[in-house]
């Protein structure tokens, strides 16, 4: 999934369609200094980050992409931890915390 977003504006935000790709488990593709990129850190096994907001940089992240898929070196394993803090039920729990403070 590519998402190479500009780091200026989504230094804090996220995209719906990463959360759902991660937590599938689908090779993600994002810029450093997103919060995409702060995620993918914690899984690096899940995509690849772009070291700048460049043509250049995204299409050596294409290629190395590319590499993973036809040498198999990348398994999509779904992330149960982003699935579980994006959750309903996640979400429901921290509008009550938000609403009993």
């Amino acid at each position: 999934i590519l998402l190479p977003y500009d780091p200026t504006t989504y230094a804090l935000r996220t995209s719906g369609i990463f959360i759902e790709a991660i937590g599938l488990g689908h090779l993600v593709i994002t810029t450093n200094g997103t919060w995409m990129a702060s995620e993918l850190g914690k899984d690096s096994e899940a995509g690849l980050i772009l070291p700048e907001f460049t043509a250049a940089a995204l299409l050596e992240a294409l290629e190395r992409a590319r590499r993973w898929l036809l040498e198999r070196t990348f398994t999509a394993k779904p992330n149960r931890r982003i699935m579980e803090e994006n959750s309903p039920a996640a979400f429901c729990a921290a509008l009550l915390h938000l609403m009993e403070t």
